[in-house]
């Protein structure tokens, strides 16, 4: 199985890694579940909502989606070459990396 770099990929490529991730993360599978609404297979055509205008109706990428790609590559220090897989990776990172919020306990009243 090739994998092709995010420039050059495609909705399908796309997909197909989140689709690769959510197996192995189970955060990422409830947070496309929960915040996205997805509860069936991950398609291109389901992940519409989150990608937005970055693909056109073709599936190619279009030019704000680049630029966002780049974005991407250069906040996560990145290689210039990287696949989907590679950013996902690096954003579940990041997320894993931030502080935990405390847990908040609803005060009891006595009646």
């Amino acid at each position: 199985m090739s994998k092709v770099t995010m420039l050059k990929s495609g909705i399908k490529g796309f997909a197909n890694a989140v689709k690769r991730t959510a197996v192995k993360d189970k955060k990422l599978a409830e947070e496309l579940v929960y915040m996205h609404g997805i509860r069936s297979e991950i398609t291109p055509n389901a992940l519409k909502g989150i990608t937005k205008d970055m693909f056109d109706k073709g599936g190619k990428l279009t030019e704000k989606g680049q630029k966002e790609v780049a974005k991407i590559i250069r906040e996560f220090n990145l290689p210039q070459n990287a696949t989907w897989d590679q950013a996902l990776e690096a954003m579940r990172h990041f997320k894993d990396s931030l502080p935990k919020l405390p847990k908040l306990e609803i005060p009891k009243f006595k009646i």
